[in-house]
């Protein structure tokens, strides 16, 4: 049962009700690079894209923290950040001290955070909820190909080679092509020789973005590479598992913009990071919270319209308007190859496709 259906307010609600749209012109005189108005010149081709799911339903409450609302500590008794626990992003949003390396993110302009991303009538199942995000499907449609199997299979009709590599016991369903379907029986075995393993996918799942950032952008290839991160799963012991995954989390992407900086590659690569859905905006018995309501989505990268994305009349966004412009502004594939139909977007990129 989604909990946060039945409770007195949601996750959804209190994002609603700090003002999401406030919050992002509050950035402005902080951040002077959010939502720049300008279109930045489109960065050189092949791009890299980079995945990272964050299994197990991330909790984006005792992350983006509505400070100001009593409600937060009400829902929150033992759970509840103190003050001393945060950096406070401005007069209605703070970080988790545990993810200080986002506020060097947040600052430069190069982190964007949609508080809420979720879809109509979504699935309480992990198994379900994942394989929604990595299909982009409806809840109640089934899709055999990823979203990404989709792009490859189109860019690969045009003639430009395509790489994918992930770190995950198994090739994920997102990088599934609908040509896998007579190819192969095996999800698991599916996306012939454009697919292969990192090689640092035995190791901890946040070791691949330090592979990612030494091999990025060496071949002509469009690259997409997919981290599965577990662990965001917190029925309990929240404060110290959430506090551990979000500064592992943190730092990991902290160090591979660096690198990719480093390597001058930094044009060219997004990071993308999602979680299958929320947690509940109250806490249980147990210390933790339940499945519930919508997660953030983080995109980090020098392309990005950084900071916290306007929500306008509801805070709430479709993941898929989320994809539309990394689908089809980044990775230059038109929408009508990857989805049944135009989601509607989110302007979060400040790069254009040339496609």
């Amino acid at each position: 049962m989604n909990t946060a259906r039945y409770s007195e307010f949601s996750r959804r609600q209190f994002v609603r009700s700090a003002g999401v749209g406030l919050a992002a012109l509050a950035f402005q005189p902080i951040f002077p690079r959010v939502f720049a108005s300008s279109r930045a010149p489109s960065s050189p081709d092949p791009r890299v894209l980079v995945i990272i799911h964050l299994q197990g339903g991330h909790d984006g409450l005792n992350t983006c923290v509505p400070f100001q609302d009593d409600r937060y500590y009400r829902a929150r008794p033992t759970l509840a950040l103190g003050r001393e626990d945060l950096i406070r992003i401005d007069d209605t949003w703070a970080l988790n001290r545990a993810g200080k390396p986002f506020e060097a993110l947040f600052k430069d302009g190069k982190m964007a955070v949609v508080p809420d991303a979720s879809y109509p009538q979504p699935s309480d199942s992990h198994y379900r909820a994942s394989e929604i995000w990595h299909t982009a499907s409806a809840a109640d449609e089934v899709l055999y190909s990823g979203w990404v199997g989709r792009c490859f299979s189109h860019l690969q009709a045009q003639g430009r080679a395509v790489r994918g590599l992930y770190a995950s016991p198994a090739r994920p369903r997102i990088f599934v092509r609908e040509e896998d379907r007579t190819a192969r029986a095996n999800v698991a075995a599916a996306g012939g020789d454009i697919c292969g393993s990192l090689n640092a996918a035995g190791s901890a799942p946040l070791d691949a973005l330090a592979e990612i950032g030494e091999r990025a952008g060496a071949s002509a290839d469009t690259e997409i590479y997919f981290v599965a991160v577990p662990g965001f799963d917190t029925h309990a012991r929240q404060l110290e598992t959430q506090s551990a995954r979000l500064h592992a989390l943190s730092r990991a992407l902290q160090l591979f913009q660096q690198r990719i900086e480093q390597r001058s590659i930094a044009d060219r690569v997004l990071t993308m990071a999602f979680s299958e859905f929320g947690r509940s905006a109250t806490e249980n018995a147990q210390g933790g919270t339940d499945h519930g309501g919508g997660s953030p989505v983080f995109l980090v990268g020098k392309n990005v319209r950084g900071g916290f994305t306007p929500g306008g009349n509801s805070a709430s966004h479709d993941f898929k308007q989320i994809l539309r412009p990394i689908v089809t502004d980044w990775l230059g594939v038109p929408v009508q190859a990857v989805f049944a139909r135009d989601p509607g977007r989110v302007e979060l990129l400040r790069v254009f496709a040339q496609t």
